[in-house]
């Protein structure tokens, strides 16, 4: 990959339109990245979700229904899958 090319790349990743839909869906969010914690069918789902999931813990929130998402996503980005 040329150095030209990183900065498209990286706006891709940045208005990704599935990573988007799920941030404005968090429930639905939180558990494909569960799921994906513990059995990986789709890695660029399980991908999108992850970013979803950063950037919902993330989000400078502070509503009680922002702070309620961002300690669940915490809290199941801590648990151990066997």
């Amino acid at each position: 990959m040329s150095y030209l090319t990183l900065p498209a790349v990286i706006k891709g990743i940045k208005v990704n339109p599935q990573i988007a839909w799920l941030i404005a869906h968090p429930d639905i969010t939180f558990d494909r990245f569960s799921e994906c914690k513990q059995h990986v069918s789709d890695a660029n789902g399980c991908y999108n979700a992850y970013s979803a999931a950063v950037q919902l813990a993330e989000a400078h929130d502070c509503s009680e229904d922002g702070l309620k998402r961002r300690l669940r996503i915490q809290t199941a980005d801590r648990t151990c899958c066997g």
